[in-house]
Order: structure tokens, then C-alpha cells, then sequence
């Protein structure tokens, strides 16, 4: 939970009230108090996990707080010399907010002054904005009316431009009307016509819960005399409510030739044109569960869920006949094979296979059932045994159809998936995800190429058989691979603790966090691979054999820029969000934790280079702005060395001198440290190895300070310090 913007200082829980405020012993703690630096004190509902009201408590840090035993003070201590005391509400928290509602929708309006807010709710509230002139001549009525209660007729107080301080949102945004409706919003929005002015109108389209269209025109304040005048209320002009159901599509079913389909929910039947996808009737019925097109496709009958089996004649789109079938809702209904009846299936006690789904197949050999517990049984109807039964769904099974003349069976739940199985091998085939509610209704057609499902989210889909073959062993690995990716991020929150442990990490394993984890492993192995190409080619080098051309570099490192592979592994772990880092490290086996410790000490080295280079830069700006030198003459060696001015003299000198050599092919930088007496030596600002195994560095060392002392005065030029050094800096190859 996040709110406060400094650390935080004290918690301490608060129980949830009963209906009155009354506390008992047993009431859960669902509330927090947080204090913190910030001055605030946050009062939390852990249900929701959201902060319900913040109070600037102090003017200074808050250090803690505390609350009383009977739950109705709060004290608190800050900076400040006081302390403060709070009641606590216990009847406003009994009662939760004063509203529930949330803002599901703003829209402005495309050419009118007007805003739209649309809440839970079965309306739309319609604000009118002011605009700054309306402003202006509202704020100096406002003040005449002051001046004339307080009888001040002081003209030099009209200000406006101190009156327009005063404006507040009220000033600028207040409720104009309020359009309802006849059920829940789901959205709406405004009519982008240009002649709003000619009609002095608005229209406003409605899309509601029960998958109705509704528009409504709303008169917009017309102007008259500097006064604005009231409109009408906001008045419904069209719904488009019958090509759609209300609710919940329960029941499907195709005729013979699939040129119609007919759908059934809790008031209405539906006739479909399939091909044009359009609504040809709609007719009133009961509580639908069932469906099926008789033959010739000019009758249809439902089996309600009172147990009634209703007939309805397409011509005269009317009830023909309605019979009482059972005593409880009608599940299933299959026509017979023979055309000479229909079998039903309730949940009364006259039916075996109860509580769902019965379809039968065409030689009257199978029978397919669904229920509850998440499986398909396949009947044989000969002997009345259960050839095997399915774990088919992860929940509840709705529906089960045959497709006509075969023994494959389509099967549909509330895990909204449609599966496709092989009755005689008891495979699943593939499954068919869209829906994205529980699917309630399937028809298939005759011929089994076509497939049409109903679901709890309102929609009717169609399913098209392809040429495309199917191979089972693919399906299962793609099955395989879904259950891996959904069970990966539990699996890696599943690692075996101590008993004892009291906390363990906030993070949480997500797919971002597992996908994160691949791109460093990726990374790391092509840095690897870059990494041991190179290593080989110049170990072969060193030995005198002949390496070849340089290795290639990795194609995705050119792309970047011709990266290294050290920049490559740490421009991929840049752009990880520092709160799935964490989680992504864990990913990683062990030995890429030991490659990516590799490069973590790379990473910590410090940039000498980048340091001698600004300091080579500094030191010529320095060199070319003092371009002379100061030199001494030859005297006696003995004199010198034992006057006191010659030795201060020199000290004083070289400890200004900084003499810089940076070749632009070595880029090797060394500097003058330190002068001792007489005696001066040189030493490099870069590291150095720790074996030095040439002799020139012995000689450059013990020769270089006695040619300058020979010589009695300083070095006339840079090119003879360069001749003299350059053996001394052959040996910063590191650098």
C-alpha cells in the first residue's frame, strides 16, 4: 500500500465496528492507522487495500502515535512541543463511505460546453461548464450583491482581476441534467453533429447492461435577455433493443439446412438468418433451457426451466401448444433419429441421467452425458454400461451434443471452453477458446461442419470447420506448455523454507519477471560466446599459430553499435524495472549467477582512462597558457646541493610540474608525484602490475633521475622528456 511520501513511522490496527460502533472481542482488525515524516496520519481499509481519509496531523515529522484500549483516542507526538488528540468515528467506519459509487466514464462534449459523468448507476450526469466572460459577470453580481448587504458603494473596490482569485470549481462546473435510464450503464457518449446551434440540442447514445442501444436528445440552456433559460428534461427518442437478448443466451439451435438458427434466453426466442447475421424474429417464451428445431424447420420447442415443453409455429411466429413435461427444469432435449419423437431429461426423479446435458447418437449404440462433477460419461446402450468416463472440464459441464452420424462429441462448460472429443478412443481433439463467459449452448449442424455456441457474455458465436488437419500429438504439447506457463510463477513462489522463517520477500513471480530472467540469460550467453571467440584468437596469437581472420562479433551486438559483451549484459539489465529485478535474478541457473559475477567485477572497476583523459585535457590548457620555462644555470654541484634556496628552489618547482606524455596510440599517461630532497623519481597515476618482469623499467627507473641531476637544469623541450620517458611508459600496457 503507497500514499505517504516520507518514511514511515508507526502503525497500529483498528478493529471493524459493528452496526452501531459497538467493538467486540471477536471483530477482525480491517483497518490500519499509518503515521509518517510526512505529516500525515492514514487511515487504511486493509479489505480494499486503499487509504480512506489522510490527515495533515502536525506541522512537522510525526515520531509516533498510539491508540487507547476502548478504541476511541488516538495520540500523537511529532516535532513540535504539543501533542495531539483524535477521536475516532466509530459509527461513520461501521457505515463505510458516504458513497460507493466510481466513475466508470468522463466524455467532454465535442463542440458544447458540456460534461458527461457516468457512474454504476442507471443515469448520466450532465454538468455545464462556464466559460470565463459567464465567469467574470457571475463573480461581479456575486460582489454587488456583498456591497449591497454591507451598503458599500466604493467603486475603487471593483476589481475584477482580484475577484477572478476567487473562482472555484463550482464557479466553472455545475449540474445541469440528468439523463436515466431503464437499466444499468455499461458506456454512452455524444453526437458529433456540427448543427447543435440550428437545434439547440444534444444527443447522447446509451449502451446499457442488458445489451440495449438507447439515444436520447437533452435541450442545451438557450440565451435570451442575458438570462438563460430552462430547458426540457432529457427525453428518449430510439432503442435498438430487439435484434439482442436481455440476458443470458441458455439455448441453441440450427435447422436442417443451417440457414437458420434459433437462440432461446430467460423471455425471448430468437430466430437467426445465418447468413446475414441478422435477428428475422422475435418471440416471447419462459425461462428457456433447451431447444430443438423439429422436422420440415417450421416448429421449434423449448424445455423451460418450470418443467413445461413449449411448441411455436415460425409462420405465424406465435405458441402453438404448451404441455407440462416435468416436475423440474427440462435439461435436455434430443429429436430421435427416426424422426418420430424427442427424448427430454430433467432433474425430476424420472430421469436417470439428471441435473444436465443427454445427447444421443445416431444408431442408438452411445450416450453422452455431462454434469457437476467436471466429466463426460459415454454410455453404451446395449447393455447399459459407462464405457469410460472423461475429466473433460475444469468446471461445471453445460452441454454435450453429437455431431450426426458420428460418435464426436462437442461438450461446453463454465470454464468457457467449447472441447471437441472422439468417442470411440476417448481423446480430446482440440478445444475452442473465444468466449468469455460460461458457454451455456451448443448447435451443430447436420453435416458437422458448423458449430454454434451461446455463452453467459451475451454473444452467439460460429464455428467453421477448416481443411486444416489436426494432430494430436501437437495439441498435447500445447497443452503441456500451458499448464508449464500457468504453473511456473506459483512453482517459483513454492521454494522450500525454514520452519522458523517470520518474513520472506514481498516480490511475487509474474511472466514479465520470467521473461525478464530469459533476456539476461540470453544476454549472458551471447556475451559468453563473444567472450570465448575472442579469448581463443588470441591465445593462438600468442602461441605463434595462425589464428585466422578476427571472430565475428554477434549480429545483435553490431546491430547495437559493435557493444561489447560486457555493455550488451548491462544495457539488458538496465532496462528491467528495479521492482521485477529481484525476482528476475532468481530465474538465473547457477553457473550463469557465476558468468554474471564475471562481469559485475568488470563493471566495478573503476575508469582510469576516463579520468586521464580529463586530466590530459586540464593539463594542456595549463601548458599552452604557461608555454615557458624557467631555467637555472650550471653551478657547482656541492654549492648547490648544500644551499638552502637551490633545494627550496627545486622543491618549490617541481611540485607545481605536472608533465603529461599521451600518445594517441598508447593513450599511456604518467605524472611527476613526488620530489624528496635531491633525490626526485617518477611514478604513474595508473595501476601498475604487480610482477615487473622487463629490465627497462629498472633502467628507465634508476637512469632517468641521474641524467637530469648530471645535466644541473631542467629538461629544455618536450620531445627530449619524451625521448627520456618513453621507456618508463611502455610498462602502463593496463592503461
Amino acid at each position: 500500500m503507497r500514499g505517504h511520501k516520507d518514511q514511515i513511522t508507526a502503525i497500529r490496527f483498528l478493529c471493524k465496528p459493528l452496526s452501531g460502533g459497538v467493538i467486540s472481542e471477536n471483530t477482525t482488525q480491517d483497518y490500519l492507522l499509518s503515521s509518517s515524516k510526512d505529516t500525515l496520519l492514514k487511515l487504511w481499509d486493509l479489505s480494499t487495500q486503499h487509504c480512506m481519509e489522510t490527515v495533515v496531523a502536525h506541522r512537522s515529522e510525526i515520531w509516533d502515535f498510539d491508540v487507547s484500549k476502548d478504541e476511541t483516542l488516538i495520540v500523537t507526538g511529532s516535532s513540535d512541543p504539543e501533542i495531539k488528540l483524535w477521536t475516532i468515528d466509530h459509527d461513520v467506519l461501521a457505515q463505510g463511505l458516504e458513497s460507493e459509487k466510481r466513475v466508470i466514464t468522463l466524455k467532454f462534449h465535442p463542440t458544447a460546453n458540456i460534461l458527461g459523468v457516468q457512474g454504476p448507476e442507471k443515469y448520466v450526469e450532465i454538468y455545464r461548464i462556464y466559460s470565463y466572460e459567464e465567469i467574470k459577470k457571475k463573480l461581479i453580481r456575486r460582489k454587488k450583491r456583498q456591497k449591497e448587504k454591507k451598503q458599500k458603494v466604493d467603486d475603487s473596490n471593483m476589481d475584477i482581476d482580484s475577484d477572478l482569485v476567487e473562482i472555484s470549481a463550482s464557479d466553472m462546473i455545475t449540474p445541469y441534467r440528468m439523463v436515466r435510464t431503464s437499466s444499468k450503464i455499461r458506456s454512452f457518449d455524444f453526437s458529433t453533429k456540427d448543427d447543435i446551434t440550428k437545434s439547440g440540442s444534444i444527443e447522447i447514445l446509451v449502451s446499457l447492461t442488458n445489451n440495449t442501444l438507447e439515444l436520447y436528445t437533452m435541450g442545451l440552456p438557450m440565451k435570451k435577455k442575458e438570462k438563460f433559460l430552462e430547458t426540457a428534461e432529457p427525453s428518449k427518442l430510439y432503442s435498438v433493443d430487439l435484434p439482442g437478448h436481455r440476458s443470458d443466451i441458455r439455448t441453441l439451435a440450427l435447422s436442417s439446412d443451417n440457414e437458420l438458427l434459433c437462440s432461446a434466453s430467460r423471455s425471448n426466442l430468437k430466430i437467426w438468418n445465418m447468413r446475414t447475421t441478422s435477428c428475422l424474429q422475435t418471440i416471447d417464451c419462459g425461462y428457456a433451457l433447451c431447444s430443438s428445431f423439429l422436422p420440415s424447420d417450421r416448429n421449434v420447442i423449448i424445455g423451460t426451466k418450470s418443467g413445461d415443453l413449449e411448441l411455436f409455429d415460425l409462420a405465424s411466429s406465435s405458441q402453438t401448444e404448451s404441455i407440462k413435461a416435468h416436475d423440474g427444469p427440462i435439461w435436455s432435449l434430443q429429436v430421435r433419429p427416426d424422426k418420430r419423437g424427442l427424448m427430454t431429461g430433467s432433474t425430476d426423479s424420472n430421469v436417470k441421467f439428471w441435473d444436465f446435458d443427454m445427447s444421443q447418437e445416431d444408431d442408438n449404440k452411445l450416450l453422452a452425458t455431462g454434469s457437476a462433477d467436471k466429466n463426460i460419461k459415454i454410455w453404451g446402450l446395449d447393455f447399459g454400461d459407462c464405457h469410460k468416463s472423461i475429466f473433460a472440464h475444469q468446471d461445471s459441464i453445460t452441454c454435450v451434443q453429437f455431431v450426426q452420424g458420428t460418435h464426436y462429441i462437442f461438450s461446453a462448460g463454465k470454464d468457457k471452453l467449447v472441447k471437441y472429443w472422439d468417442g470411440d478412443k476417448f481423446e480430446n481433439i482440440t478445444k475452442l477458446e473465444g468466449h468469455h463467459g460460461e458457454v451455456w449452448a451448443l448447435a451443430i449442424s447436420r453435416r458437422g461442419d458448423l458449430l454454434v455456441s451461446g455463452s453467459h457474455d451475451r454473444s452467439i458465436r460460429a464455428w467453421e470447420q477448416t481443411d486444416e488437419e489436426l494432430f494430436l500429438e501437437e495439441e498435447r504439447e500445447k497443452e503441456l506448455e500451458e499448464l508449464y506457463d500457468s504453473t511456473l510463477t506459483t512453482s517459483m513462489e513454492k521454494a522450500t523454507l525454514e520452519d522458523n522463517v517470520e518474513s520472506t520477500s514481498a516480490g511475487k513471480q509474474t511472466m514479465e519477471t520470467l521473461k525478464a530472467g530469459e533476456r539476461i540469460i540470453e544476454a549472458l550467453d551471447i556475451a559468453d560466446e563473444n567472450n570465448a571467440a575472442w579469448e581463443t584468437y588470441v591465445q593462438l596469437k600468442e602461441r605463434g599459430q595462425n589464428p585466422g581472420p578476427p571472430p565475428k562479433p554477434n549480429p545483435i551486438l553490431v546491430a547495437l553499435g559493435n557493444l561489447t559483451g560486457d555493455q550488451y549484459v548491462l544495457r539488458t539489465i538496465e532496462k528491467i524495472r528495479s521492482s521485477e529485478l529481484e525476482e528476475a535474478l532468481l530465474v538465473l541457473p547457477f553457473t550463469k549467477v557465476i558468468s554474471l559475477f564475471q562481469y559485475l567485477d568488470l563493471w566495478a572497476k573503476k575508469d582510469l582512462l576516463g579520468y586521464n583523459l580529463a586530466a590530459l585535457k586540464y593539463i594542456k590548457r595549463d601548458w599552452e597558457s604557461n608555454n615557458t620555462a624557467e631555467f637555472f644555470d650550471d653551478i657547482p654541484k656541492n654549492e648547490e646541493m648544500n644551499s638552502g634556496a637551490y633545494s627550496e628552489r627545486l622543491r618549490s618547482w617541481w611540485s607545481n610540474l605536472q608533465i603529461i606524455y599521451a600518445g594517441e596510440e598508447s593513450r599511456k599517461l604518467i605524472t611527476i608525484a613526488d620530489i624528496r630532497g635531491p633525490n626526485m623519481f617518477f611514478d604513474t597515476i595508473a595501476e601498475k602490475h604487480e610482477e615487473r618482469e622487463s629490465y627497462k623499467w629498472n633502467r628507465a627507473h634508476q637512469e632517468v633521475p641521474r641524467k637530469f641531476l648530471t645535466r644541473g637544469r631542467i629538461v629544455e623541450s618536450v620531445p627530449d622528456f619524451e625521448r627520456l620517458i618513453r621507456p618508463f611508459c611502455a610498462t602502463c600496457d593496463e592503461v
